[in-house]
């Protein structure tokens, strides 16, 4: 039987003679891990996602109330008026 593959990459050979190697170091990086982690491309789009979201809940909170308020309730009232407006006359004899 041939021996059993493990997960585990190889280790560097040791060093020639003069050179010392950091310990823990691999040759090539462990199966499945594609190599340096870029931590400021893992991390920018987030960060970026989370600025605009908390530049809409900024906005969404800055139109409630006030001056904005009362255009809105305006808008609401006056469309609600046109349609009432548009409805015919209902044939109701008792009314």
């Amino acid at each position: 039987l041939p021996p059993a593959q493990t997960d585990t990459p190889t280790r560097e050979p040791a060093p020639a003679a003069g050179r010392r190697l950091r310990p823990g170091r691999y040759r090539t990086p462990p199966p499945g891990y594609p190599g340096r982690m870029d931590y400021v491309s893992a991390l920018l789009p987030p960060a970026v996602m989370a600025v605009f979201f908390i530049g809409v809940i900024r906005v969404i909170v800055k139109t409630q109330g006030g001056a904005n308020k009362a255009k809105e309730d305006a808008a609401v009232d006056a469309a609600l008026a046109r349609v009432e407006a548009a409805r015919p006359a209902s044939t109701n004899p008792d009314a």
